[in-house]
């Protein structure tokens, strides 16, 4: 048998797909929403745990970790506060643009970004454990909300809307 007599398979041909972009569901705009609560909770406990680490009762501490440590200068204490305040902010101005990333991408119906938000909704669980107050009752606030905000992402008509906006955007690229 030749090759030519082979049938062919291309699962794409005869499918017709949406030309109309499909509309985002309330389902997943309170999820977005909630996200979107999540990040500003993120912000208000970075915040918090800021000025915590800026804070003379935590130089003393570090300064009590730090004593008898061989060939040390004398603001050692000092340089790893600040460094501890820096590395701080710039881990929450990362993970604010994530949330903002994935709740900009779970509007459009991008998928990827419903499961990366899963993901990182799962692994958000993790910063239950060292927290210090005022800054855990955000904390606390944002997981919460953020796994709310990814759950309803997955609800109701979510799939739908995910799928279809798949097939739109398949659609817009094979009109090029």
């Amino acid at each position: 048998m030749s090759m030519s007599s082979m049938p062919s398979y291309n699962p794409g041909s005869g499918e017709s797909f949406s030309a109309v972009k499909p509309p985002v569901p309330q389902t997943v705009q309170r999820g977005v929403w909630l996200i979107l609560v999540a990040a500003v909770m993120h912000v208000i406990s970075s915040i918090f745990s800021a000025i915590n680490a800026a804070s003379p009762a935590t130089r003393e501490k570090i300064a009590e970790q730090l004593q008898g440590k061989a060939n040390l200068p004398a603001n050692a204490a000092d340089t790893a506060q600040i460094g501890a305040v820096v590395a701080g902010i710039v881990i929450a101005i990362i993970v604010l643009a994530i949330y903002l990333l994935v709740a900009m991408f779970i509007r459009r119906g991008m998928n990827w970004a419903r499961i990366t938000g899963l993901v990182l909704a799962v692994l958000s669980l993790a910063s239950f454990t060292g927290m210090t107050f005022p800054a855990g009752i955000f904390i606390v606030l944002q997981v919460l909300a953020g796994i709310a905000g990814i759950v309803l992402c997955y609800m109701g008509d979510a799939k739908e809307f995910f799928v279809n906006s798949k097939y739109h955007r398949q659609a817009a690229k094979n009109r090029l």
